[in-house]
């Protein structure tokens, strides 16, 4: 019986080892699963220990939607605290408009009937400075 013949066939990667400068290759498979995974070594024909450095493409990928994930933590905490500002100056609004439709001064919190006149009279700059403050969307 004769020895059974195959034909094979491969693609390698041509390298250089770092240390030593000695030209090699290794299989594109081997050469893949290395560059995947860096904390992965090899060694050159001279025996020097080999390994990529730098971040993989995972870890770039994990960085990257860390990143979107904090971003994106940030942004909602942020649109909460401005939620919580609006309605606390809501409150505030309500209650002016309550003091006043009860006939308070708003100014001084005086009980007055005539609440118009008094303003007017009383706290004429206050309540100029209030109608030229501009309105905040």
């Amino acid at each position: 019986m004769s020895p059974a013949t195959y034909a094979y066939s491969t693609v390698l990667v041509e390298m250089e080892c770092g240390n030593c400068g000695v030209p090699f290759a290794m299989s594109e498979t081997l050469y893949n699963a290395f560059h995947k995974d860096h904390s992965r070594n090899w060694f050159c024909p001279n025996g020097h220990q080999r390994h990529f450095i730098g971040e993989t493409e995972a870890d770039k990928q994990l960085r990257l939607r860390k990143y979107a994930e904090d971003r994106a933590a940030s942004e909602r905490a942020r649109a909460d605290q401005a939620e919580a500002s609006l309605r606390t100056t809501k409150g505030h609004v309500t209650r002016l408009r309550k003091r006043v439709a009860a006939g308070e001064c708003p100014f001084c919190g005086q009980h007055l009937r005539d609440l118009q006149r008094h303003v007017n009279r009383q706290h004429a700059e206050e309540a100029a400075a209030a109608i030229a403050e501009p309105e905040q969307a």
